[in-house]
This record gives structure tokens, C-alpha cells and sequence, in this order.
């Protein structure tokens, strides 16, 4: 059997991630002729964007420079993590044990944008532990505690969050 590796470099020189992005911006042009509502979109588009983020998933796992190359479509997979719940599987493969990722420049703004919709799904939406997995995730990379991640998340959900969310952190595992 070829090696993962093997595989994932070969599609990156392919650029074959390139495509499976252009199908899964094609969602928001498709919804915004439909008015705006996901809930129109055919059974098999929503089949091929489940698909698409497979595809994702296994491009980036455990490969640093496939990581770094989707980190830039943060933004992209947040705003799915709502309608597409394996978007934030998504999210936690980029950022899985690769600590550069993690303190990254602009991760303040993906830390913001994630609490926000832990809050607003907080009482309809079973992605809640997805995003809080993702949270976890750039706490602690690599076994290592980032502490100025902590800090903004923490500040982050306590600023714009309901007492719901925090009592859902404060009953959860505890990050020390």
C-alpha cells in the first residue's frame, strides 16, 4: 500500500485541494440563489460537501505542511460548522498537535469566531462539542499547555457568553 504521505503530497502538487474548496465555497453561491436557506440544498450536493470534508480531513491528518496550507480557509470551515458538523472534525485536524498553527498570529480571531457559535448553538446545535474539542485542541498541543491561548479563550467565552456556557466549561474537563 502507498504511504499517506506519499498520497497527501501528491495531491497537494496536484492541487486537488484547490478543487475540493471551490466545492464547498460553491455551497454559499448555491444557498444564496436559494434565499439563503441550507435546508434547500439537495440530498447529494449535501453528500458531496460531507465527501469534500472526508477528502479534507485525511489531506491534513498528521501532515504539518497540509495543515498549514488549509489553516488559511479557517474562516471557510467556521462559518460550516453550523450546517456541516464534520467541518469542525476539520478544524481540529489543521490545528491537531502542530503548535505553530496553534500560536499563530490570527488564532485570536478564529478563538473569538468559535466562541461565538459555542454560544449561539449552545441550546440547538449538537456541534457544541465539536467546537469545544477545538478549543482543547489549541489549549493543548503537542502535551503542551498554551497559556496565552487559555487566557483568550477563557476571556473570550466569559466576555460574550451566556451562563450557560460557562457552566458547561466549569463542568467539564479541567485544563491545568
Amino acid at each position: 500500500e502507498i504511504p499517506l504521505r506519499y498520497n497527501q503530497r501528491l495531491i497537494r502538487n496536484l492541487n486537488v485541494h484547490e478543487l475540493i474548496l471551490t466545492i464547498i465555497r460553491g455551497r454559499y453561491t448555491y444557498s444564496r440563489n436559494q434565499g439563503g436557506n441550507y435546508g434547500n440544498l439537495q440530498k447529494s450536493y449535501i453528500a458531496v460537501i460531507h465527501l469534500s470534508y472526508t477528502f479534507l480531513i485525511r489531506f491534513v491528518r498528521q501532515n504539518p505542511a497540509n495543515q498549514s496550507l488549509l489553516f488559511d480557509h479557517l474562516d471557510l470551515f467556521i462559518a460550516d460548522i453550523e450546517s456541516v458538523n464534520i467541518s469542525a472534525i476539520l478544524i481540529k485536524e489543521i490545528l491537531r498537535d502542530n503548535y505553530y498553527l496553534c500560536t499563530h498570529k490570527s488564532i485570536q480571531k478564529h478563538i473569538t469566531s468559535i466562541s461565538r457559535k459555542i454560544d449561539a448553538s449552545l441550546k440547538t446545535d449538537a456541534s457544541k462539542s465539536l467546537m469545544l474539542e477545538i478549543l482543547i485542541e489549541l489549549i493543548q498541543c503537542q502535551d503542551t499547555i498554551i497559556e496565552e491561548n487559555k487566557s483568550l479563550i477563557l476571556n473570550s467565552l466569559y466576555h460574550q457568553s451566556s451562563s450557560d456556557t460557562l457552566q458547561l466549561l466549569s463542568s467539564g474537563p479541567k485544563l491545568t
